[in-house]
């Protein structure tokens, strides 16, 4: 359901914290094999006491309006995948850019860049490697 092209989706990847709401509501549905449509999933956003968070079920037609194939759903999980990681990138670019006005020191700031950028670099990488 929400592993497609070996891209392993999660809420935090989407930049709208409603949309993150709604898509952990999908997933838990999906995990208990219950059907997945605009009632179920306002009464499992609505059983967190979130429906009206995240716009109400208005919103929710709303955005089922927009989906014409689940043949799609591939690209659009690409799609989101990719702004979550430039979020990332920018989110890691402006902890270095505060570290060097910070004016720690030189090594300690070199440290830090390198393992965030190779936290940044496994978190992409980890959704390329399958179990076997």
């Amino acid at each position: 359901m929400y592993f497609y092209d070996g891209i392993n989706l999660v809420p935090e990847d989407f930049y709208q914290k409603e949309h993150s709401f709604i898509y952990q509501a999908i997933k838990e549905l999906w995990a208990s094999r219950r059907t997945i449509d605009v009632l179920t999933v306002a009464d499992q956003l609505g059983k967190k006491d979130i429906l009206d968070t995240v716009g109400g079920s208005d919103y929710l037609y709303e955005l089922s309006a927009f989906l014409m194939s689940t043949s799609s759903c591939p690209e659009y999980v690409k799609i989101v995948k990719e702004k979550s990681v430039l979020r990332n990138i920018l989110k890691t670019s402006q902890k270095i850019i505060g570290d060097v006005y910070d004016q720690k020191e030189t090594m300690l700031i070199l440290e830090t860049i390198e393992k965030r950028v190779f936290d940044l670099t496994q978190d992409n990488m980890a959704e390329k490697v399958h179990s076997i």
